[in-house]
């Protein structure tokens, strides 16, 4: 992990709008800490990383998927819709739209690796969870009218140096390239 690592209060708060019930979750203290969060604001992202482990120890991997899909909409949606087209242009920009809501020295980032007619792959070595990252790359898709199927083929927290997506679509047109 990177130093002074801080991440924007909408990706904390995209936990909230993921939990159902978040203070059965996250116990009363914590819900109640995350509900004074101001969205504009930087927190440690050490909080944010707690926070996607208790989920994925109490809800599992469906919750943190959830978890990436909330944050993408609140955290990036509203300014990737204006600037985006395609999942070529989204894709291609994931590292600059990480860094508008991480902050800090060597926290990692994206990279496209390949892109074709059918299938992207991108490379990340952000410290976030592999899992709520793969509920922000559908997200982001959706948003474009894109169905998609996201796997994921290395993995930093099963020991490799960085995660691996590899994004399929059957869609093929203007909002694919």
């Amino acid at each position: 992990m990177g130093t002074n690592h801080e991440t924007v209060g909408s990706d904390l708060l995209s936990i909230l709008a993921a939990l159902r019930f978040p203070e059965q979750v996250l116990g009363k203290d914590e819900a109640a800490r995350l509900a004074a969060v101001d969205p504009a604001q930087w927190y440690p992202i050490s909080w944010l990383l707690q926070l996607m482990e208790t989920i994925d120890q109490r809800v599992g991997y469906y919750g943190l998927v959830s978890v990436g899909r909330k944050l993408f909409k609140q955290s990036h949606e509203e300014q990737a819709k204006a600037a985006f087209k395609s999942a070529h242009a989204l894709l291609s920009a994931f590292d600059a739209l990480y860094h508008n809501a991480n902050r800090g020295d060597r926290i990692g980032g994206w990279e496209l690796v390949s892109f074709d007619n059918s299938a992207a792959q991108m490379k990340k070595t952000t410290p976030h969870h592999c899992a709520m990252e793969q509920g922000l790359i559908v997200a982001s898709m959706e948003m474009l009218g894109i169905n998609s199927n996201v796997t994921q083929t290395t993995c930093f927290r099963r020991g490799d140096g960085f995660c691996t997506y590899v994004i399929s679509s059957t869609v093929h047109d203007h909002r694919w390239r």
